[in-house]
């Protein structure tokens, strides 16, 4: 098996016996988004997983009128209980990322900053 860099992307190669071989072209990732919007739901936030480039902004929008945070675990990446409009995290590290509302159980989506 080789792995080769085309012109559009990565090529696989995969040898077989008995000769011959299968060409797969695989694409680059797009790159991600500098901003993304999460919504909060009355028992979920929308979508469950969101990604976003190094140092983007994520929006989380609450409009419907329950009262929830959002919490990452650490104090610079919290935000308070709030019932109703939107508000923002940068984020300028790159890395996987739980988060969940502590005012209800179960919650919980992912952040992905790349």
């Amino acid at each position: 098996m080789r792995l080769r860099m085309g012109a559009t992307g990565f090529v696989l190669v995969v040898g077989a016996c008995g000769g011959g071989s299968e060409t797969t072209t695989v694409e680059p990732p797009a790159p991600a988004p500098a901003s993304a919007t999460v919504t909060m739901s009355a028992t979920q936030f929308i979508p469950a997983t969101t990604t976003v480039r190094v140092g983007g902004t994520v929006s989380f929008v609450n409009s419907s009128g329950v009262l929830h945070d959002v919490d990452f675990g650490t104090p610079q990446f919290h935000i308070a209980a709030f019932d109703a409009g939107t508000r923002s995290l940068v984020f300028p590290t790159a890395g996987t990322f739980s988060f969940h509302c502590n005012l209800h159980a179960g919650m919980e989506a992912t952040l992905v900053v790349r």
